[in-house]
């Protein structure tokens, strides 16, 4: 139907991936700052201990439960003999 139109695109866009691939990458953004943005992700990431224990809580508490629940047998019912 429209091969020709649908070719003329084709050969255009291939252009512009051509284009495209010989272009050096811009990375003057990244380049600013570095090292600022680096340590400041080194420090974010240093928590106080006690942070871990309060994430864990949950955690810790189910198995207090598990364990506390455990601990005590289920006493079975037994049928008095004659």
């Amino acid at each position: 139907m429209n091969d020709k139109r649908h070719d003329r695109r084709d050969v255009e866009l291939d252009r512009y991936f051509a284009l495209a691939r010989r272009a050096p990458p811009d990375i003057s953004g990244v380049e600013r700052n570095f090292e600022t943005r680096v340590m400041a992700r080194i420090r974010e990431g240093r928590e106080a201990w006690y942070a871990w224990a309060w994430r864990l809580a949950p955690v810790f508490l189910a198995l207090t439960i598990l364990l506390a629940g455990g601990a005590y047998p289920i006493p079975r019912c037994t049928r008095p003999t004659r």
